[in-house]
């Protein structure tokens, strides 16, 4: 991929990315990592959808943003046409509300993350929060290989259904806390709109050398209904069983807006459907906050 940039780069090739949030073959994150690489002419646009859903109206002549911009690209970059394409922000967003957001860079869209720790989950439905303040020396077990109400979906299906405003949902006071770790912010003052790409750094300490984690971020309503904003996979291969290893995790892009009243609600489990998971039943994998890399959530909220 490097030899390619770099031929595009010195070609001056001018470049346009689409691609849908949710695409199950092609997860955003590597599209802005390509994005970041190229100093040519560029635009980005993310839309709501799996892989080749959110470009189906635009095949069926049906309007559609993708097909739109698509053109006006063509018609500037080989057509010569002044339609002012190049003078746009090329960084393009589709919320979950369907709202196009504008920016000038990947680094705009990040900029003013904020910040919440892990605090350590306890009481009856054991729940963590995200706080605003550090929290360490806590430490906190869960079951591998025990299936959960949390997962990212069915592979096309859910894209697509996300595309019509239907995300993947979930209760989470139903999520079984013996095979997942919980974690759930403050309640929302005002609507939030988070765009970009949320990470997680945790300490985890397996029983087993493979396991397989998968974080999932929510946003909840009052009665604990949670619909997926974006999620992630990891894996630990040949770890040394009871050593601890903190991990970074940056959970794919999305846009979507959070109304006042809701939370955050961070979880983490070992496996889901859509993926091929190392994590075996009857192991165990402890979360922990240790001074030196404390357990901590970045969002994308402005």
């Amino acid at each position: 991929m490097i030899n390619e940039v770099q031929a595009l780069n010195r070609n001056g090739t001018a470049v346009l990315l689409a691609n849908a949030f949710n695409d199950g073959l092609f997860p955003p994150n590597q599209y802005i990592d390509l994005y970041n690489r190229l100093s040519v002419p560029k635009h980005l646009m993310f839309s709501q959808g799996d892989h080749a859903t959110a470009e189906l109206p635009g095949a069926l002549g049906l309007p559609n943003e993708i097909y739109s911009e698509t053109t006006r690209w063509f018609d500037h970059y080989l057509k010569g046409q002044a339609n002012g394409v190049d003078s746009e922000q090329p960084v393009q967003l589709s919320t979950l509300g369907g709202t196009w957001l504008h920016y000038a860079d990947w680094n705009s869209v990040q900029a003013g993350a904020t910040r919440y720790a892990l605090t350590r989950p306890s009481g009856l439905i054991a729940t963590g929060a995200l706080s605003s303040g550090a929290s360490n020396g806590w430490s906190h077990r869960i079951a591998t290989g025990v299936p959960t109400l949390a997962d990212s979906g069915v592979l096309l299906v859910s894209g697509l259904l996300q595309g019509l405003g239907q995300p993947v949902t979930t209760s989470i006071p139903l999520v079984d806390r013996n095979g997942a770790a919980v974690w759930s912010g403050p309640v929302l003052s005002s609507a939030k709109r988070l765009a970009g790409s949320p990470s997680l750094r945790v300490t985890v300490t397996p029983s087993q050398a493979n396991v397989s984690l998968f974080a999932y971020l929510y946003n909840m309503n009052g009665l604990g209904v949670a619909q997926l904003l974006s999620h992630a996979p990891y894996s630990l291969r040949n770890a040394t069983p009871g050593v601890a290893t903190t991990i970074d995790l940056p959970l794919q892009a999305t846009a979507a807006e959070i109304p006042a009243g809701n939370r955050l609600v961070l979880v983490v489990d070992t496996t889901d459907p859509r993926y091929s998971s190392a994590s075996r039943f009857g192991g165990s994998v402890s979360f922990s906050s240790p001074a030196a890399a404390s357990s901590r959530l970045s969002v994308p909220l402005h």
